[in-house]
């Protein structure tokens, strides 16, 4: 005995000089005592192995072999479809069934069950999508979901080789796990390649593939519960006897492995439909020629077997009719007249002749959309004859006022004498769940491209393996300033310019390893060279069939400014905080020192009484004192430090001021007064003095007399202008060549409903391209750590939003700026 290869299955050669079974006396007695009680189940979802048929019975080709040997023995099983798989399997294993034809042997089920040499053997494989052009074998799948039927033998197998590697994923039956790996749930099938051939062929999966086998094999039995051991000899006896010529034309006519035909499954599906119509049109032909037969015999039996005939026709037309919703109809062209089957009225939702049964009928129902071209269809398939077939697809409004879309196909049955069609008979089927599933793809398909032009994040499509760019949306032309013909079929690494070039490697050698990226901060060079970060995030996708690279990146180069900003202000309203405690404790000291400098003025004075008679009791001359200290200027000296201590006060008091967030309202103000403090401060400011000293700058004042006291908020306003007087001292002092003279003029002058601010200076002035832009947040001329471009942009806000005036800017390059600042006097 041994198994023989047969186009990738192998089936089990018996000793082929055996003709009868030969039993013993025992094993026929007790054959003879049990043959009408014994039990057999069967899978019914396992196919074509076997299975439960349309008619109910148990089919496949365990069916077949267990036929064979029951016409052997001349016994009938009482056959049974298993709930499930491992229900059939506690059945065996409790002796509740007698024999299971086709299970595979294992070290767990030889404990309860006798096993027949194998009759059959198949290979296990595995089935992934078509477009998984890289998959091959089960080590494709690391890290991914693989579906198996529960309860199987190939479960236990995956268990014990890949439980590790990837998600096993539990399904109840070959066509589950079928479906489940074409439409994505799952990403791969292991099953048994007939089974698995028998599915894709029947369900129509043509997205399926078998990516290789998993070096394991279904070697088919059947098994008998240990409880029968008489029955396992008789059965094995029975098999034995069975020809390999038996067991290969049982094969052939259920596992079909490879498609031998000619013709595409289309084209066989429309075969099927045109030979469908053309029998139904000989049955209709043929049951008139047998009733006009029968009517001219005038016999009233033919005439009621007849009669039997057509209405079980009918029945079975309905059920088919329901089954596939389809509709029969027939329309008479000449007289406009139709006839419409139950089912026709019934696909729309209305009863048997609810609607009018003309073309009128029909065409009150069809889409007004739809009705000219269907009506177009029609009109040239009879002007060319009704030869062939004609073929549409329109909407009809069903009962519910909702539109469904039908197919309708015809074919002309009777012409008059000169040719022209008079009867056209034909189908509607009810299509409107396939056109929802086209109209819903398409529709995806629309929005995806809609959404990648229109995103405000830029998009790039990179071919898979060349990295070539595919496609970019338009935000990725504004961002990085290329044209889209500069960039298609080119890699982003010749023409994007990352400022570290490593983040390009490690970018795409993430992707390509199917790890997450998402939200990857990269710096690049626009086009003009400035410098903008992204957040950039990528994977592989599929569209049109093919695997692409989706690249999204937003620009956060403006956010990465604002956090800087954020940092910056959080120092200094830190720093402000330490400076006013600093200035609270610098006064303690600055009274004790102004307070001594008062009482040596005081106590050194020779015409103050108490002081005379103080230096009488110590025998001292008072004039020779104040005489000794003209004489070394220690009466200037006292001067001095009293002078300098009230300027520091008075600076102190002037910081407290200003970073002072109570005066937050508005209060009648002097705008002088404003003017003065502001200079002052900028005098003052530690920072400038270590790049210039604001003393060494002329300050001209030009104040009109009648100036306006204004309603505004003090400190905002000084802020305004200590930042103008700032740039004005940076910009003179950063001159190529020094300014010898630098000047700041002030003028404040009241117009008609306003007074008028104007800040001028004679240092170098800002060039047009700039001077557009000075107004705009975070942009600077001044180096890194130097400046944060809001300056100017808070003074605008401040001046516009906040105070309702208004905020210009004039310059000449190489002769000054001049800015002014308008504020109501309301």
């Amino acid at each position: 005995m041994s198994l023989i290869a047969i186009a990738g299955l192998y089936v089990w050669q018996a000793p082929l000089a055996v003709a009868d079974v030969h039993l013993t006396e025992e094993e026929q007695r007790w054959l003879d005592a049990n043959r009408n009680q014994l039990i057999l189940w069967f899978d019914a979802y396992y196919p074509p192995i076997e299975f439960l048929g349309e008619n109910g019975n148990f089919q496949g080709l365990g069916a077949d072999i267990m036929a064979t040997m029951e016409k052997r023995l001349g016994i009938s099983f009482i056959k049974k479809p298993a709930p499930n798989w491992p229900e059939q399997l506690n059945a065996l294993k409790n002796g509740d069934i007698h024999i299971s034809p086709v299970i595979v042997s294992s070290q767990e089920r030889a404990a309860y069950a006798f096993f027949s040499k194998p009759y059959l053997s198949i290979p296990l494989v595995v089935i992934t999508q078509k477009s998984r052009k890289k998959a091959n074998g089960l080590d494709s799948f690391d890290g991914k979901r693989v579906a198996v039927v529960k309860g199987y033998v190939s479960e236990k197998y995956l268990r014990n080789k890949f439980d590790s590697r990837f998600e096993i994923v539990l399904v109840s039956n070959i066509a589950e796990g079928l479906r489940n790996t074409a439409f994505g749930v799952v990403d791969a099938f292991v099953g048994n390649l007939a089974s698995a051939a028998y599915y894709i062929d029947k369900n129509n999966l043509p997205n399926l593939r078998v990516a290789g086998s998993i070096g394991y094999e279904h070697r088919l039995s059947f098994a008998v519960n240990k409880k029968y051991p008489l029955l396992f000899s008789v059965m094995q006896k029975a098999l034995d006897t069975v020809t390999p010529e038996e067991i290969q034309n049982i094969r052939d006519r259920w596992i079909l492995l490879e498609n031998k035909g000619i013709l595409s499954k289309r084209e066989k599906r429309f075969l099927q439909f045109a030979l469908s119509v053309t029998l139904f049109l000989l049955f209709i032909l043929m049951l008139i020629a047998w009733c006009l037969k029968n009517n001219l015999k005038k016999k009233e039996c033919a005439l009621q077997a007849a009669e039997s005939a057509i209405k079980d026709q009918e029945d079975r037309l309905h059920i088919a009719m329901k089954a596939t919703q389809a509709a029969i109809w027939d329309w008479y062209p000449l007289t406009g007249d139709a006839v419409f089957s139950d089912e026709w009225f019934a696909i729309l939702g209305y009863d048997p002749g609810e609607i009018e049964s003309n073309f009128q009928g029909w065409a009150d129902l069809t889409h007004p959309n739809d009705l000219p071209r269907t009506t177009r269809i029609l009109n040239y398939y009879r002007k060319k004859g009704g030869t062939g077939y004609f073929e549409a697809q329109f909407r009809m409004r069903n009962k519910k006022g909702e539109w469904r879309w039908i197919l309708g196909k015809g074919q002309a049955v009777e012409w008059d004498e000169e040719g022209a069609v008079t009867r056209i008979t034909g189908l509607n089927v009810d299509i409107h769940s396939q056109k929802r599933v086209e109209e819903a793809l398409k529709d995806s398909e629309k929005k995806f491209s809609e959404l990648f032009m229109l995103s405000p994040d830029s998009i790039a499509l990179f071919d898979l393996k060349t990295e070539q760019i595919i496609e970019v949306n338009e935000s990725f032309l504004k961002i990085f300033g290329y044209e889209r013909r500069e960039l298609l079929g080119k890699t982003d690494q010749a023409l994007l310019r990352y400022v570290r070039p490593d983040d390009r490697e490690i970018l795409f050698k993430r992707i390509h390893k199917q790890e997450k990226t998402t939200n990857i901060e990269i710096a690049f060079y626009r086009s003009d060279g400035e410098v903008m970060v992204q957040l950039i995030s990528g994977r592989e996708v599929m569209i049109d069939g093919e695997l692409v690279l989706l690249m999204i990146g937003r620009d956060v180069t403006e956010l990465k400014k604002v956090e800087e900003m954020m940092i910056h202000t959080e120092k200094m309203v830190s720093l402000g905080g330490i400076a006013a405690g600093i200035a609270h404790e610098i006064n303690n000291p600055l009274g004790i020192i102004l307070q001594a400098a008062q009482n040596l003025q005081i106590r050194s004075r020779p015409d103050f009484p108490k002081n005379q008679e103080a230096a009488q009791e110590l025998g001292l001359d008072m004039d020779l004192m104040a005489q000794y200290m003209r004489l070394h200027k220690m009466d200037a000296f006292i001067e001095d430090i009293k002078r300098a201590a009230v300027r520091a006060a008075d600076i102190i008091k002037r910081m407290l001021l200003f970073s002072r967030k109570s005066e937050s309202r508005k209060t009648v103000c002097h705008l002088p007064a404003i003017v003065e403090n502001a200079l002052s401060l900028a005098k003052n400011d530690f920072d400038l003095k270590r790049t210039y000293d604001f003393k060494k700058i002329s300050v001209n004042m030009y104040f009109d007399t009648d100036v306006p006291k204004i309603n505004c908020i003090e400190t905002e306003i000084e802020q305004v202008l200590l930042n103008l007087f700032r740039n004005a001292a940076q910009a003179m002092a950063e001159m190529p060549v020094p300014q010898p003279e630098p000047r700041i003029d002030i003028r404040i002058s009241k117009h008609d409903n306003s007074v008028c601010i104007e800040i001028q200076d004679n240092g170098p002035g800002i060039p047009d391209h700039i001077k557009k832009r000075v107004m705009e947040p975070f942009f600077t001329t001044k180096g890194p750590g130097i400046g944060t471009g809001l300056g100017l942009s808070v003074s605008y806000f401040i001046i516009t939003r906040g105070h309702g005036g208004q905020f210009t800017v004039s310059s000449v390059p190489g002769k000054g700026t001049t800015f002014t600042i308008d504020l109501p006097c309301k």
